[in-house]
């Protein structure tokens, strides 16, 4: 991976940052130093749902044709000095039923957020933007990684990376 800086927020570095949600409550905080932000910022200066999108997910016993997000992928475009820098907060399913069995479900809304940011930007590595919220899966347990996980389609080659793991 290469960035060309961690400073969130200035046009003239491009970001790919994937934050968990206790990170996204503290976006203003010295972790990601945002520069502040007062009343001059536009919150939802453009927003849209994703919550129309259907799929065939595959699971261990078949696929089945559901809606993809269970609470939505929220996209949200901030505009401070004519300045945008998008946002995509989405709460993936939980792993409640196992992780094992629920898998695919975050897996799909992993693989359609980056489908997203695809389709929105074409190279989504030459843009700013970020990705916060509750994405209810680990990458590493004690430490040690674990592979096991349904974030990979957002996590894969580089595509984005896991700020937390940066602290």
């Amino acid at each position: 991976m290469s960035y060309k800086n961690t400073v969130l927020g200035d046009s003239q570095y491009h970001l790919s940052y994937l934050l968990p949600s206790f990170l996204a409550e503290k976006i203003e905080s010295d972790f990601v130093r945002i520069p502040p932000y007062s009343s001059q910022i536009c919150l939802g200066h453009r927003s849209t749902t994703h919550q129309h999108i259907f799929k065939n997910i595959q699971y261990s016993d078949g696929t089945r044709r559901e809606r993809v997000f269970r609470r939505d992928c929220l996209e949200v475009d901030l505009k401070k000095d004519n300045k945008i820098l998008p946002i995509f907060v989405c709460h993936f399913k939980s792993m409640s039923g196992g992780r094992d069995t629920t898998r695919p479900i975050p897996q799909a809304e992993a693989t359609t957020v980056r489908e997203i940011l695809e389709d929105r930007f074409g190279d989504p590595s030459t843009h700013d933007w970020v990705l916060a919220g509750d994405l209810n899966d680990y990458t590493e347990t004690d430490g040690t990684p674990d592979q096991n996980h349904g974030l990979d389609p957002l996590l894969s080659n580089g595509f984005s990376f896991n700020l937390v793991k940066n602290i």
